[in-house]
């Protein structure tokens, strides 16, 4: 009996066996990045009605330039010597989405920029440097109007309009 068993599970063993011809294997990995983005709220940043004095020297070594402070109530400061008059300058405010420790995001914020180009309808440009203190945004203001030929001063004259990113990543 026993040599039958023994013959049975050696034809069992032969009957079964699987010729295998190589086995693959592969590795996944599986990543991810999370980011938060926050909307905020801005008013513009606005220099106001820009008077200048078309008699005093223009050019682009001595450009039209002043200062919005980036504070509440902000009045221009620093005005170059052919200006006669700025009015209605306001700071920029922008409100953001406040965290769970009650703190605004936007204080830590970057611009995408330190400067932004803002242009008129006859593309002419000035540029404006950007402050920041809190939530207010202030910056200066610079025309580089090479002379005072009737012809440039038509060309610069105008509303100015430009906007700006601002990223807070964390």
């Amino acid at each position: 009996m026993r040599k039958y068993f023994l013959l049975a599970t050696v034809a069992l063993f032969a009957a079964t066996n699987a010729n295998a011809a190589g086995t693959n294997t592969a590795n996944l990995g599986a990543d991810a990045q999370l980011q938060f983005a926050a909307e905020y709220e801005c008013s513009n940043l606005s220099f106001g009605t820009i008077t200048v004095n078309s008699s005093k020297v223009l050019s682009t070594e001595k450009p039209v330039t002043f200062t919005v402070p980036a504070q509440v109530n902000a009045e221009a400061t620093g005005l170059s010597e052919n200006i006669s008059a700025v009015d209605n300058e306001v700071a920029g405010i922008c409100e953001g989405i406040v965290n769970a420790n009650g703190e605004d995001w936007f204080e830590d914020a970057d611009f995408a920029s330190d400067t932004i180009k803002i242009k008129n309808p006859a593309n002419k440009e000035a540029t404006v440097t950007l402050t920041k203190s809190g939530n207010y945004v202030g910056g200066t203001v610079s025309f580089p109007i090479p002379n005072n030929t009737v012809a440039t001063l038509t060309d610069w004259a105008g509303a100015y309009t430009g906007e700006i990113v601002i990223n807070h990543t964390y």
